[in-house]
């Protein structure tokens, strides 16, 4: 038997041992930390709804801007067409969705509006032509016509709906609500889109 030939095979198995030892240290540090990665990633919802024409993005704290525009669209046609016999269809499809810091205002509003809109026999109805979204804001943009009941004839001004969406565990929360005759406000890409005539 040749005694240097064994020690150098020897050495040689002893180095790849060492080597191999450490690859199989560096893997389960890696498969550890893409594990850690996997549990703490938030999940992601990817679905495309009737209303929109391309995936929306849903995760526990965010959402894409197609999912936000069309929830301020949905908001602003829900409460921009109020007939005598939806009120209460309105405040449970909206209320729901209030964050509590405006809960209470909002509320309040809605239920002095719908209360006169009933007195005077009265039904609004809105027109959407244009949503534009800055940052977490939505403005949303149209006619709103304001017609007594019984007639057909109606009173039309421009109106903007700025809602303002968060997303709180995949679920959409309302923190600024408000309505206004014209352009939208704030905005300067908004005011410059409400600009132009839609019946052109």
């Amino acid at each position: 038997m040749n005694f240097n030939a064994f020690m150098q095979d020897w050495s040689g198995t002893k180095a790849l041992n060492r080597w191999l030892l450490g690859s199989v240290a560096a893997l389960s540090l890696v498969v550890l930390m893409q594990t850690f990665a996997l549990l703490g990633r938030d999940r992601v919802v990817v679905l495309v709804p009737p209303e929109l024409s391309a995936e929306a993005e849903i995760a526990r704290s965010q959402a894409n801007h197609d999912y936000t525009k069309a929830w301020g669209l949905h908001i602003a046609s829900l409460i921009g067409n109020v007939t005598p016999g939806n009120h209460q269809f309105i405040k449970d499809s909206v209320y729901p969705l209030l964050a509590p810091a405006i809960h209470a205002e909002v509320t309040t509003i809605i239920e002095r509006q719908l209360d006169q809109l009933d007195r005077d026999r009265v039904s609004l109805r809105f027109e959407p032509r244009r949503v534009v979204q800055k940052d977490n804001r939505v403005f949303v943009f149209g006619y709103g016509v304001t017609t007594a009941v019984g007639s057909t004839a109606g009173e039309r001004k421009k109106r903007t709906y700025e809602v303002e969406l968060e997303i709180e565990r995949h679920r959409p929360v309302i923190r600024h609500l408000m309505t206004y005759e014209g352009e939208p406000r704030d905005d300067d890409r908004a005011a410059s889109i409400a600009n132009e005539d839609p019946r052109s």
